[in-house]
């Protein structure tokens, strides 16, 4: 709850997107041996790639928080992360550049693609450095693998009830491993089994359970618990924690400058003083049309009936009662 209200606190007013970006199942056999180095890519590899897409399409640099999971409903090995990107970047000069729809951030075969790029590229040198151990079938199997591989798995959507709903979702797993103690539906010491509950997405989300062996249950457990000291939660651009204090007033202050100003509406223009010309021998204001004055001089006496009332104006009724007999 506390970090939830901190994510809270530092939220825009400017679209979010929510973007996943998942690993291969062919890398699962390393992730399992050298969880830390291919975590470690994993967050660099997505950081940059969005990264690059905000310079090179938003002209800035982007606000990103990222938190890692690498469960599965069954307790399998799916890590992936989680980000949630402001839907903008802060230039160089102090300006905001706002995405074209806040529906759309980036095209996600774009991404995609990018992000294997940089993924396999830091994979690469990590391996000519030695600092990955030897994958269970060895390194040619897993490169034919990987280069067979379809493309990699990204999701990027705004999210449908705001930010504040994808924080909350992600406020499950922050401070806890794999599985809540909700979902433990029972154990028997003397078949030595635990039951639990999990959502098979497969299936239409369908709630079932499972029953695997004490032993099995607390293998799948104990591979999602992370390194020492290995930060699952990272946030990069101007929401880096050694800028995030420095750089929020200004991006809000983009921001606000940024935005659409609403136009005020046209001051009412003064209308001309009406014509009330007065009689020179009563004083009053009441006129009324007696002749026509033709071009040529002759003046064209209008019978009674035929008489206008210039000021004021009064309907036809008003005038069959005011014009003389």
């Amino acid at each position: 709850r506390a970090w939830l209200a901190r994510q809270h606190a530092a939220l825009l007013e400017v679209a979010y997107f929510h973007v996943v970006c998942t690993l291969p199942h062919e890398l699962l056999p390393l992730c399992a041996i050298a969880p830390r180095e291919l975590y470690a890519l994993l967050f660099e590899a997505v950081a940059q790639t969005l990264q690059q897409l905000g310079r090179e399409r938003l002209g800035g640099e982007l606000g990103l928080t990222m938190i890692l999971h690498t469960w599965g409903q069954r307790l399998n090995l799916h890590p992936h992360l989680h980000c949630i990107v402001a839907g903008g970047a802060f230039d160089a000069q102090g300006r905001w550049h706002a995405v074209k729809s806040p529906r759309f951030l980036f095209p996600v075969g774009v991404i995609a693609a990018l992000f294997r790029g940089k993924f396999m590229a830091g994979l690469t040198r990590l391996k000519e450095q030695g600092a990955l151990p030897e994958p269970p079938d060895g390194w040619p199997k897993l490169w034919k693998r990987l280069g067979a591989a379809k493309q990699w798995v990204v999701y990027c959507k705004p999210p449908f009830a705001g930010p504040e709903s994808v924080l909350a979702y992600m406020s499950n797993y922050t401070h806890r491993v794999a599985i809540a103690e909700s979902r433990i539906e029972r154990f028997d010491p003397v078949a030595d089994t635990v039951t639990y509950r999990y959502r098979d997405y497969a299936d239409g989300s369908a709630q079932k359970q499972e029953t695997v062996k004490t032993q099995e249950f607390v293998r799948r457990f104990c591979r999602h618990l992370l390194p020492r000291s290995f930060t699952k939660i990272r946030h990069y651009g101007f929401l880096a924690n050694h800028a995030r204090t420095r750089q929020m007033p200004r991006v809000r202050a983009a921001i606000a400058a940024a935005a659409p100003r609403r136009r005020k509406p046209p001051a009412p223009v003064p209308s001309a003083p009406q014509w009330k010309p007065t009689c020179g021998h009563c004083g009053g204001t009441r006129s009324v049309c007696i002749a026509l004055v033709q071009p040529d001089g002759r003046v064209i006496a209008l019978p009674a009936a035929a008489r206008l009332v210039l000021w004021p104006a009064v309907s036809p009724v008003e005038w069959q009662n005011l014009a003389p007999p």
